[in-house]
């Protein structure tokens, strides 16, 4: 089993590997029901405490901000956890 270290440093590899895009704020409304790698959570909660989150088909999904399924780190249509952001979110325009 590899340690918490290991992933988080596999996960930032992973992350460069995708091609960088500045952030436009394009994907505001795409921003919502967010699924979760287990090492996802752990990276987005070494800025702080760990992200609420559900159980969705086995799957963690960050827990919405609100009854439109927001996420909950969309703060004045922009990312406020951007440069630990998920994979999902790092995809979108590359």
């Amino acid at each position: 089993m590899a340690t918490t270290t290991k992933r988080l440093r596999v996960l930032r590899e992973l992350y460069a590997s995708i091609p960088p895009v500045a952030c436009k704020g394009l994907c505001v409304a795409s921003c919502s029901h967010i699924l979760l790698a287990p090492v996802e959570v752990l990276n987005i909660a070494r800025g702080g405490e760990a992200p609420a989150t559900v159980e969705v088909m086995g799957h963690a999904m960050l827990a919405p901000a609100d009854e439109h399924g927001r996420c909950p780190y969309l703060v004045l249509g922009r990312c406020s956890i951007y440069e630990r952001r998920p994979f999902i979110c790092r995809a979108f325009g590359a």
